[in-house]
């Protein structure tokens, strides 16, 4: 099998480990695979998630520009992430298509694949590291990891916020699910992202510094009860302050922002303050 520069017996192994070779791909898929043959009329690529299974790519589907010679848009061993247009597992073909994947998609898949990649290297090293055999305790808990949460760095970062116990859910045993969250804990930290902005407050009534105040805690309240999410709020000179949102991804910090600034207007159109909001620029 043919996984251009990361073909060894360690990637080889890893690929056997993080695949199910019984999900053949279906439509619309994402897949991430190694250019092993180009033809005139198209491209082979051997799928990494899904050993033995080979997809080919027209060349009609390379680029959305006329190709005159294939080669100046492909080579050889090139990493490529393509979506699947046309599935027969009864035959064992797998049409793809790269250039229907947005770019924004294939930088995701890439670094899920990435992040995969990096929790199957932690849980074999901290095997090894604690005479623990790899081969073993690889096949003792990524499977069930991966049917479980989905992908092994997910389940590594859930079991920062619950503990262990996310693994006996699992079907892992108590040992191995106290050894995993070791090793996140050692390893892991969870990503966030943050949004933010700047509030302009202002009152002119007689006790304006309180209601810019109660303005400003109106905001802070939203998420008071969500652990996931922080909201920071301070004065970069008034009238003007500023509002950051973190949280696990854009959407739910996007939902909490919302949530924040309706809160705050609510407020300052019943209590005589003056609001406006102005988004930070990407």
């Amino acid at each position: 099998m043919v996984i251009g520069k990361y073909s060894n017996n360690f990637t080889r192994k890893f690929v056997r480990i993080m695949s199910t070779p019984e999900d053949f791909p279906e439509v619309d898929d994402l897949v991430l695979g190694t250019i092993t043959s180009i033809m005139p009329h198209g491209v082979y690529i051997e799928l990494e998630d899904h050993p033995g299974i080979q997809a080919y790519c027209h060349i009609s589907e390379i680029s959305g520009t006329w190709i005159r010679n294939i080669r100046n848009f492909v080579r050889l061993g090139q990493k490529v992430v393509a979506k699947v247009i046309r599935s027969m597992p009864e035959k064992n073909q797998l049409d793809v298509s790269i250039r229907r994947v947005p770019q924004e998609l294939r930088r995701k898949k890439i670094q899920e694949y990435k992040r995969e990649r990096n929790a199957y290297n932690l849980l074999r090293h901290a095997a090894q590291r604690n005479n623990i055999d790899p081969d073993q305790f690889i096949k003792e808990t990524i499977p069930k990891l991966k049917e479980y949460f989905g992908n092994v760095y997910d389940a590594l970062e859930r079991s920062l916020e619950e503990g262990p116990a996310v693994f006996e859910e699992a079907g892992i045993s108590s040992e191995y699910a106290r050894f995993l969250h070791e090793i996140a804990k050692e390893n892991i930290k969870i990503s966030t992202v943050q949004i933010a902005g700047v509030m302009g407050l202002r009152s002119y009534t007689w006790n304006g510094v309180e209601r810019v105040r109660d303005a400003l805690l109106a905001a802070k309240r939203v998420a008071e009860d969500d652990s996931e999410v922080s909201i920071e709020l301070y004065t970069i000179g008034a009238p003007r302050y500023r509002i950051e949102i973190e949280a696990r991804d854009y959407q739910k910090a996007e939902a909490i922002l919302q949530k924040a600034l309706k809160a705050t207007e609510k407020y300052c159109k019943e209590n005589e303050v003056e609001f406006v909001f102005e988004r930070d620029k990407k």
